[in-house]
């Protein structure tokens, strides 16, 4: 599957060129294929591929990495919207975020201006409200949520072990504690807490 989806990304290289999107962008991009072997070396100890599921939406040109975050063209609501994930590698101090935003804003005017939005929306561990109780006030993490509007949250979602503790398939007192996030998070479900995911937005104008 690995294959198929690299040799596919060829055409995707060409599509890039007609737009005349940079190569920086298309390798910034495409990177994510190798940071996914990575991620599961680093949680299985073998080498594997487990995210076709995922980038069928690099390869079709709906998500690109533009700075420190990745963007996505989605619909929400029945408007357009674009939806920011971020990357396990990404640095995301508050000057690195504003400038992701800054160039989302001026890629998709640029590249598809057909393409118009009110919004970012992100779902994600990241957004759970639940991390104001776990991390210090001046936690990259919280400087991040604290742009957008939390609408949802599921305290039930468990994505956060595979971000955070990189294994999902171990059991919870074996979860690693080689950090103080690794640390806080698994003490505060130990005390009968809930992390989970939560879904937020920010108008566009904040950025602009």
């Amino acid at each position: 599957m690995l294959t198929l989806q690299l040799v596919t990304g060829l055409n995707t290289y060409k599509l890039y060129e007609q737009k005349g999107i940079s190569q920086k962008i298309f390798f910034d991009t495409f990177q994510c294929f190798s940071r996914f072997v990575r991620e599961h070396l680093a949680s299985y100890h073998t080498y594997g591929f487990d995210r076709e599921w995922w980038t069928p939406r690099q390869i079709s040109m709906e998500e690109f990495r533009l700075g420190e975050l990745e963007f996505e063209m989605e619909s929400w609501k029945g408007e357009r919207v674009i939806s920011v994930h971020i990357p396990s590698d990404a640095r995301i101090t508050r000057e690195n975020c504003l400038n992701s935003y800054e160039q989302a804003l001026k890629f998709f005017a640029k590249y598809y201006p057909d393409i118009k939005y009110r919004y970012f929306i992100c779902d994600s561990w990241m957004l759970s409200p639940a991390l104001k109780e776990v991390l210090p006030s001046e936690s990259r993490i919280l400087q991040f949520q604290a742009d957008y509007t939390i609408e949802e949250w599921n305290k039930e979602d468990t994505s956060y072990l595979e971000w955070v503790f990189k294994n999902l398939k171990l059991p919870f007192e074996e979860l690693p504690e080689e950090t103080s996030l690794q640390r806080n998070i698994k003490r505060f479900i130990k005390e009968g807490g809930f992390i989970g995911s939560a879904f937020g937005y920010m108008e566009k104008t904040r950025i602009s």
